[in-house]
This record gives C-alpha cells, sequence and structure tokens, in this order.
C-alpha cells in the first residue's frame, strides 16, 4: 500500500481555511438569531437554510433583513470576508496542486 503525504502548508492552509467557514457559519446562526426576535413565526428564517416554499437566497435574505434591523452592524461584513478568505485559501491549495 502506497501513502499519500501532504505538504505540511497545504494541510495548515485547508485546515485553516475549513475552521474560517466553520466560524463563518456560527456568524450566520448569530444573525439568524438576532433577525428572528423580529420576524412573525412565519416569516422567520430556518436554522438549516432549508428551503420551505422553493426559496433558496436565504442567506441573501438573511443579509438583507439583518442589515435592515441593524443598519451599523458588521456581522455580514465579517460573514463574507470570511467566506472569501476561505475559498481564497482553499484554492491555493488547489492550484498548486501538480497535475
Amino acid at each position: 500500500m502506497q501513502l499519500i503525504t501532504i505538504p505540511l502548508r497545504d494541510a495548515l492552509l485547508v485546515a485553516f481555511g475549513g475552521t474560517l467557514c466553520l466560524c463563518s457559519g456560527l456568524v450566520y446562526y448569530a444573525m439568524i438569531g438576532r433577525v428572528n426576535r423580529y420576524l412573525p413565526d412565519e416569516e422567520q428564517i430556518n436554522y438549516l437554510f432549508r428551503p420551505r416554499r422553493a426559496e433558496f437566497s436565504k442567506p441573501l435574505r438573511l443579509i438583507r433583513e439583518h442589515r435592515r434591523l441593524y443598519p451599523k452592524s458588521r456581522l455580514p461584513l465579517i460573514c463574507i470576508l470570511l467566506e472569501v478568505v476561505a475559498i481564497a485559501l482553499i484554492g491555493i491549495v488547489v492550484l498548486t496542486i501538480p497535475v
């Protein structure tokens, strides 16, 4: 059986990118909790982003509602930045894999 070796740099970049994705998810959950306090029961945003009535833009709706209720909050910006950096880190690893 042949062992596959992964460079330490690539493993660290993927691990850090995954950690940033997890942090972004936690920020989404915090925003959902804050927004759902002010929405009626039938309009509340589901924590799992499962579509109820063919709504596939729940993250966009969440950011829009959060900005409407909390105009000075930086949570949406932090969440988007975490996702962009995580995708960039994982993309760097994918692009540097020798073919």
